[in-house]
């Protein structure tokens, strides 16, 4: 069956195409020191877009996993990188048997070329059970909680009108156009980013 490859994008390039060299790479965002993934425009914790790429050391935890049997034994599994266990990469596991496979298994990626991607893929680990991450830690959430439960939109609202650039040869994302319209509005409404809980589309 043929496999259906992810289109490459400018902000989705750099992780498609990292393991050129044999490295998995994230953005970083260099306000906030904080990784994430999938690609952004803007850092999803903090706001800034002042972001870079930044390789890391490609081993991970299973945190769940299935197997498909048929034609043949495949395994998806669900793995925390251990830079940042927050981040979380729905993958591939190679070169191991489906039947030893655990949560809790060490991994390291590998990566396999098609076309002009390399896609990541993670083969196991020889150093131990790894740690299982606990989804109740408030670190590792990536929405922020309510600032209160008396919402300010119950009494009152504040508007704002922006707009990005149009055209139909500007060589920029249409995520990056949307971030430009969206902090335009804010400052319209004469707020700041950090009065901002987030973004409905």
């Amino acid at each position: 069956m043929a496999r259906t490859l992810p289109l490459l994008r400018d902000w989705n390039r750099s992780y498609w195409t990292s393991g050129e060299d044999g490295h998995l790479r994230f953005q970083h965002c260099t306000a906030c020191d904080r990784l994430q993934h999938p690609p952004a425009p803007v850092c999803r914790s903090c706001g800034d877009d002042t972001l870079d790429l930044r390789a890391v050391s490609g081993r991970a935890t299973v945190q769940g996993h299935t197997t498909t049997m048929r034609p043949e034994p495949y395994v998806a599994a669900v793995v925390a990188i251990d830079e940042d266990p927050s981040i979380h990469l729905t993958t591939n596991l190679v070169g191991v048997d489906p039947e030893v496979v655990e949560v809790g298994l060490r991994v390291q990626v590998t990566f396999e070329q098609d076309d002009d991607v390399w896609l990541p893929m993670f083969e196991p680990l020889d150093d131990g059970p790894g740690q299982l991450v606990d989804e109740d830690l408030e670190k590792l959430r990536s929405v922020r909680p309510m600032a209160r439960t008396d919402k300010f939109e119950d009494h009152v609202a504040l508007t704002g009108i922006g707009r990005s650039e149009i055209g139909r040869k500007l060589m920029r994302s249409p995520p990056s156009l949307t971030v430009d319209a969206f902090r335009a509005a804010v400052a319209d409404a004469g707020l700041t980013m950090a009065d901002v809980d987030g973004l409905s589309t």
